[in-house]
């Protein structure tokens, strides 16, 4: 189903049709969205973005990740190795004030 769109703007289109079927038949909707067939031709249709939302996800918990652990290090050096917020910066490789700010927030 979801290879049938050719033209520009067939997926936002469906999307629409789509979305104003659901607001209008909700309980039906509700049963069609528990039978796996249907479950399964909306991830097909919707895939691209599904995808693309879970990469965008991924990278952002990676980054969050990243970040948390640079703050523990930044506050472990210069609270117990006694580091300066200079060094420990080159070392994390961020900006004095943004490891201050680190250093200041626990």
């Amino acid at each position: 189903m979801a290879k049938n769109f050719k033209e520009p703007g067939d997926k936002e289109k469906a999307d629409a049709v789509l979305q104003v079927s659901v607001a209008a038949n909700k309980e039906k909707y509700d049963e069609v969205r528990r039978s796996t067939g249907m479950c399964e031709a909306l991830r097909e249709l919707m895939k691209d973005e599904i995808e693309e939302e879970l990469k965008k996800n991924r990278e952002k918990s990676l980054e969050e990740g990243e970040t948390q652990a640079k703050k523990e290090m930044a506050y472990e050096l210069y609270h117990e190795e006694g580091f300066t917020i200079e060094r420990i910066a080159k070392l994390v490789k961020m900006d004095q004030k943004i490891v201050e700010e680190w250093i200041l927030q626990k």
